[in-house]
């Protein structure tokens, strides 16, 4: 078993590392220019948190480490030192059971497998918090209640056959404080947006199918599970990045479809106007939520000329595979080498076995010597008797 964990240890440590790496190559090239891409840079931010584990697969268990692994050696002094000991003194009474060793020793040669195998508990946490979070949002949907406005449900499926959506559903929840997407096909509205225009609740609409469209509450599900079980130190932040370019991404199809951002900014900032404060279900994707840069989305809607974006997909792929593969090649593994005795003990070891040798010898010799001295006194007694 401990094999496993010490695997399961390198493999998550690789992550680690790999994740780092990622993220910081990803950060420089948002300096330099690919925060103009926003569907670029939002595949690249989608990469630095669900490469690594696939990365550090490949070096693991492919590539023993990659082209620059860092070697992590394991050494066992402990058994070398006491087989001297035991050897260089006398065989008193004391000496018959080797003295237990070090706890230090003990926890350096058990720490990596039960690493390892503490990472496969904290995947099963995430496992279990997931289910939960998806348990959870049933329920919330299955206390909803159906929205009954003509107008507001034809406009409703007006926007739903735009975006490629086979059904969407339309509740209401007085409690919420914004427009909130559920997966799979549920858009949840406050009572506040009857006092917004058609135009307004159109654009509203509109964003929020999109980002039924996109599946992004799922896809904040699942990102956030991966930045958990991957312990990666940046993902709050990577999470933060990803729903500003979520929201970016429906307001720029919301604004396209009603053919002007005004509607929807006007939305936004009526949503700032009542505070956003109030129960958002987790799970869900809210058109505004705190901490939210509402007001540069705003300002991005009312520019001229609209925002753009989409990329080619061809390109987002060959970004990923490329962000992958300079993971998996480039990005430093950790390498467990096998046990290395201690060079200290190994000598005292060999000096302790030579003199053993020595005494074993001249305890051959003696029993030599008693052995011929018993014959040639039996020869003598033979000799008497006859």
């Amino acid at each position: 078993m401990s094999g496993v964990g010490e695997i399961l240890f390198q493999w998550i440590a690789t992550a680690w590392l790999h994740g780092l790496c990622l993220f910081a190559l990803v950060w420089i090239a948002v300096r330099l220019g690919l925060r103009r891409a926003p569907a670029l840079e939002q595949t690249a931010w989608r990469v630095v948190l669900t490469a690594p584990l696939l990365s550090a697969a490949l070096q693991v268990f492919a590539l023993q480490g990659g082209l620059a692994p860092v070697r992590l050696e394991r050494t066992e002094p402990v058994a070398a030192t006491v087989k001297a000991a035991l050897a260089a003194r006398a065989p008193a009474a004391s000496d018959l059971a080797p003295p237990a060793p070090p706890l230090s020793s003990v926890l350096g040669r058990n720490a990596l497998p039960a690493i390892g195998f503490a990472w496969l508990g904290l995947l099963g946490v995430a496992s279990l918090r997931a289910g939960w979070q998806r348990l959870a949002l049933l329920a919330y949907r299955r206390r909803l209640v159906a929205a009954r406005d003509a107008e507001l449900l034809a406009d409703a499926r007006a926007v739903g056959e735009a975006a490629g959506l086979s059904r969407m559903g339309l509740f209401e929840d007085p409690r919420l404080p914004t427009p909130v997407a559920v997966p799979p096909d549920a858009v949840v509205l406050p009572r506040w947006i009857e006092a917004l225009t058609r135009p307004q609740r159109t654009a509203l609409l509109a964003h929020e199918a999109w980002h039924l469209k996109r599946r992004d509450p799922e896809m904040r599900a699942g990102f956030g599970a991966l930045a958990l079980v991957t312990l990666a130190p940046h993902g709050p932040q990577v999470l933060r990045r990803l729903d500003e370019l979520a929201e970016q991404a429906c307001d720029a199809w919301a604004a396209g479809f009603a053919g002007d951002g005004q509607p929807l900014a006007e939305c936004l900032a009526a949503c700032l106007e009542r505070g956003l404060e109030g129960p958002i279900p987790s799970g869900v994707a809210a058109m505004a939520r705190r901490p939210s840069p509402v007001v540069e989305r705003v300002r991005r809607l009312l520019e001229n000329p609209p925002m753009k974006p989409t990329t080619r997909p061809f390109v987002q792929y060959a970004l990923a595979a490329a962000l992958l593969g300079s993971a998996a090649l480039a990005a430093p593994g950790l390498a467990l080498g096998r046990p290395v005795p201690d060079a200290a003990a190994e000598a005292r070891t060999a000096e302790a076995d030579a003199r053993q040798a020595e005494a074993d010898a001249r305890t051959a010799a003696a029993d030599a010597a008693t052995f011929a001295a018993d014959a040639s006194a039996a020869a003598a007694d033979d000799a008497a008797a006859a």
